[in-house]
């Protein structure tokens, strides 16, 4: 999608013309793939990388504007979109997190950590497909990260996220870098209690939430399995809540979001005036099949039919408060979700 920055830039503006017109609140922006190490592997400048991942905002937030009211949703809200280290290597690792340093621990200290890294726009660091840590992580997210929050997105989405590491190393980056920006995080999961990487989902939820639950809008998974998004949201909801701050809760079974709501929400983390956290569980499944980085093609049967919208009520019922969905996803699918929950919802969809 990065690609179609360069050569299409309209079709992108239709693609989130569309998707907002069935529905969404909150479209991503198409930089999930786009890094400085991926442009500069097809002859792209840093500076005009950076350009691009700016007009990605642009793009977003002109269709936001022009479908503003469609759904009788008001505001739409545009999300910067970031994705895993993994994602950059083409091989697959979002869905295995492989490329990690392997061990991180859970974090202990009640403040974020200062894991140094270098700051730096015009830079070009090598990815590496194994042993990669914290401070590589910071690394690769910091140039993007800060390019869309300049552009002016409303949030940022870290997105199918594969390992405990990069979960630190994000929530870190946001934390001490960004602590204005209000942001989800978004795992890929390999089971039900697990990241891709094997690593246990409930600490990832735990380590996340010390880390900068006053920044989190929501954790959720992401490009699993429909038939895996129950069992994750139990997991999650599970999870010890953080000590810190001291008013904290587990979102109940209760309407999703109001835009208005979630207008505040963002404007609070904003203003850095929040004072209580309400663990909120974000879920958009892909359509069930696999991506078989080899052959660069989706393989497998399809989870998603014609009772996507059913799923995303008992989705909901299940404890989602953000739902939505992620590869081969359509928006006729987001249409038949919006449909089903706005008669049981106020109604937030990604």
């Amino acid at each position: 999608s990065a690609q179609l920055l360069l050569d299409q830039p309209n079709l992108v503006r239709q693609m989130h013309t569309d998707f907002y017109k069935s529905g969404s609140v909150i479209g991503s922006t198409v930089s999930y793939q786009a890094s400085l190490p991926g442009f500069a592997d097809v002859g792209i400048s840093p500076a005009k990388g950076l350009e691009l991942i700016a007009d990605s905002v642009k793009l977003a937030r002109e269709a936001a504007t022009d479908t503003a009211g469609d759904c009788g949703g008001g505001k739409k809200f545009v999300a910067g979109s970031c994705g895993p280290y993994g994602a950059a290597l083409c091989n697959g690792g979002e869905y295995t997190g492989e490329y990690a340093v392997k061990g991180g621990d859970p974090v202990q200290e009640k403040q974020p950590t200062t894991t140094p890294f270098t700051r730096s726009k015009t830079s070009v660091f090598p990815l590496q497909t194994s042993n990669v840590t914290i401070q590589q992580m910071k690394e690769f997210h910091w140039p993007r990260i800060s390019e869309l929050v300049a552009a002016g997105v409303d949030c940022i989405a870290l997105e199918t996220i594969p390992c405990l590491t990069e979960v630190i190393a994000v929530c870190e980056l946001m934390a001490t870098e960004f602590p204005t920006t209000p942001f989800w995080l978004s795992v890929r999961a390999g089971t039900p209690t697990t990241l891709a990487s094997g690593e246990s989902l409930q600490v990832a939820v735990e380590t996340a939430e010390q880390l900068a639950a006053g920044q989190l809008l929501a954790f959720g998974v992401n490009c699993i399995p429909p038939s895996l998004v129950i069992p994750c949201v139990e997991t999650i909801r599970s999870a010890k809540l953080p000590t810190e701050p001291a008013d904290c809760s587990v979102d109940t079974l209760s309407p999703l979001l109001s835009v208005t709501e979630l207008s505040s929400l963002i404007e609070c983390i904003q203003s850095g005036s929040c004072k209580r956290y309400t663990r909120r569980v974000a879920v958009y499944p892909n359509s069930g099949e696999g991506w078989d980085a080899e052959n660069r093609q989706w393989v497998g049967n399809a989870e998603q039919d014609g009772c996507i919208g059913d799923k995303a009520v008992e989705w909901w019922r299940a404890g989602a408060s953000f739902i939505g969905g992620c590869c081969r996803t359509p928006p006729q699918a987001i249409t038949k979700v919006h449909a089903a929950l706005l008669h049981k919802t106020k109604g937030v969809h990604l």
